[in-house]
């Protein structure tokens, strides 16, 4: 049987972690997500899982699909200088991760997306 309270706060902190997460291997990603269809209802695990992923060097092709997915929030309500920008920062990615990371950051209080603005990634 399922601990509800248990499965809340893992809900809770995969919210906060989940492009954290991707960003760092998106393998760890897909196993998260797997335990997650499971109900996962043991925060210790999930704690576990996350930890041991942020301890690996994350490669450029996870850093930039989590920066894409973070993106979708924006693609269609995004004025065209911040598609411009966004575009910019993603073709040159490696000289302007920082910028990149930034406007997002932006982006997400300026359109308040709560689900952003509650990551640990951006904040």
């Amino acid at each position: 049987m399922v601990n509800k309270e248990g499965k809340k706060a893992v809900e809770k902190l995969w919210r906060k972690e989940k492009y954290k997460v991707m960003y760092y291997n998106q393998n760890q990603y897909n196993f998260i997500r797997q335990l997650m269809r499971e109900q996962l209802d043991d925060i210790s695990l999930l704690e576990q899982v996350i930890r041991k992923t942020y301890e690996m060097t994350p490669t450029r092709g996870s850093k930039l699909n989590s920066y894409q997915h973070m993106w979708g929030y924006f693609k269609k309500i995004a004025t065209d200088d911040e598609k411009v920008l966004y575009q910019t920062f993603i073709k040159d990615f490696d000289s302007n991760e920082t910028e990149l990371h930034t406007l997002l950051k932006q982006l997400a209080e300026k359109y308040d997306v709560q689900y952003l603005k509650n990551s640990s990634i951006l904040f």
